[in-house]
């Protein structure tokens, strides 16, 4: 069996920005975001989907679907025929990200009452 994420979803985690994606889906692009959080995939390591199959007991189209929800999100890099891996950051671009995923709940809560009122 593979390993198993107890990542929470939130708002502030990938699941808060894949909410309309079929539950197997969120839960590999979960794993995968904590075991990048916690060191067990690194920045430019090849994504193999066979090992992704394997550690997360998920089917090949719910992987490859994953998979492609975080390279729309800009966290996995996919050139053609290199495989998959995960983008490295750089410091500046991670207090981007930070900043951002900290405004988009708050922007998006209060802009519709603009239109509203």
């Amino acid at each position: 069996m593979g390993r198993k994420s107890s990542f929470a979803a939130s708002e502030s985690g990938a699941a808060g920005v894949c909410a309309a994606l079929p539950a197997p889906v969120q839960a590999v692009i979960e794993a995968i975001e904590m075991d990048v959080i916690r060191g067990r995939i690194l920045p430019r390591n090849r994504l193999i989907e066979d090992h992704l199959m394997e550690d997360y007991a998920a089917k090949r189209h719910v992987v490859r679907a994953a998979l492609a929800q975080l390279q729309r999100l800009g966290v996995v890099v996919k050139p053609p025929h290199l495989g998959a891996h995960i983008r490295r950051f750089d410091a500046q671009s991670l207090r981007d990200l930070y900043h951002l995923r900290a405004v988009l709940p708050w922007r998006a809560c209060h802009c519709p009452l603009r239109q509203i009122g």
